[in-house]
């Protein structure tokens, strides 16, 4: 039997506590002997230039699509994908580990107009 080795923290909900109440006084130890002056309060408003922003794939805007699709999820079977043959890529990402991506064919990452007319009769909106 192989099991897999589980870190100290995914034993049980109280080996994970101790394991967060040690990262934060951790790094409450680092911040205190760091050289650099570091923020001791959190400003409500944005600060004037973003680094980075993340916007979720699932949720954004894409291009002209309809207003009334926005903010809503539409669920697809991989099944109807490959009935139009288009390619299902798994891609998996830290926020959203069942990420896939459709793309028309290998070598072709937009789907064709017979390919998205099929899969917007098949389509479901799950909002």
């Amino acid at each position: 039997m192989n099991m897999k080795r589980k870190l100290f923290c995914e034993i049980s909900p109280l080996t994970y506590a101790i394991s967060r109440r040690k990262c934060i006084i951790e790094r409450s130890v680092k911040n205190l002997l760091s050289v650099n002056k570091l923020a001791k309060t959190k400003q409500p408003g944005k600060l004037p230039y973003v680094i980075y922003c993340h916007n979720s794939l699932i949720r954004r805007k894409l291009g002209n699509v309809e207003s009334r699709f926005d903010g809503h999820i539409i669920s697809l079977y991989v099944k109807n994908c490959l009935d139009t043959g288009a390619i299902v890529e798994y891609l998996p990402s830290r926020s959203n580990m069942y990420h896939s991506e459709i793309h028309g064919s290998p070598t072709n990452l937009l789907l064709s107009k017979s390919q998205r007319r099929f899969l917007a009769r098949k389509a479901v909106i799950v909002k």
